[in-house]
């Protein structure tokens, strides 16, 4: 177990912050203070995973376009609003889109959609990334600090712990999932303008 985890510990942190993050960082700084993996590497994982990610939703947003956001409605959804942030404030949204918790993947695919300027985004998103990093991952390593304290009379416990915190990720992935299916399944009721593949392809001035 040990050196699966030693081995194998740093991908899983990843590819955890390619397609979610927060939760990937806390057990990785939970299995940094069980002396599984190195703290500085947790956060260069996560750092990489999340640029990453980050980029393959942009340039999946160039390949597709806003089309694609027809046939799923909990992401058109959100498409709405993150089109507001990125007309008022490109370079900020940039930055800043790793903190914003429910949006992460869309936001990166509406950058490409929209034809922002890949360099650009590039660059700035290796700001915010690196800025995302340092703190969750400052704050992973600080749980795993104090979550490893509390174990040390209980060692046998830590792998229940573990498993609590990779079950606790599940489902709070798996309800996130299903409020957004929910969401998409309204919106598309009271904006069927937005999701009829009959419509010409346009962005919706109402919505601004």
């Amino acid at each position: 177990m040990n050196d699966f985890i030693s081995q194998y510990g740093y991908v899983a942190i990843f590819l955890g912050t390619c397609f979610e993050g927060e939760t990937a960082m806390l057990i990785g700084g939970f299995l940094a203070f069980q002396g599984y993996l190195d703290p500085q590497w947790v956060i260069v994982a996560g750092f990489a995973g999340a640029w990453t990610g980050d980029q393959g939703w942009f340039y999946l947003g160039r390949w597709l376009g806003i089309a694609w956001l027809r046939k799923h409605p909990a992401i058109r959804r959100k498409s709405v609003l993150v089109r507001r942030w990125i007309k008022r404030n490109e370079a900020g949204v940039m930055v800043g889109l790793r903190f914003a918790y429910g949006l992460r993947s869309v936001t990166p695919y509406m950058l490409g959609a929209m034809r922002s300027s890949r360099i650009k985004f590039a660059l700035l998103n290796i700001v915010g990334c690196a800025i995302w990093a340092g703190l969750v991952g400052w704050i992973a390593i600080s749980f795993g600090d104090v979550a490893a304290r509390g174990l040390a009379a209980i060692k046998s416990y830590e792998n229940v712990v573990l498993a609590s915190l990779i079950g606790v990720a599940g489902l709070i992935w798996a309800w996130h999932w299903w409020s957004d299916w929910r969401k998409g399944r309204r919106f598309a009721a009271e904006h069927p303008e937005l999701i009829d593949p009959k419509v010409r392809e346009r962005v919706v001035e109402k919505a601004d």
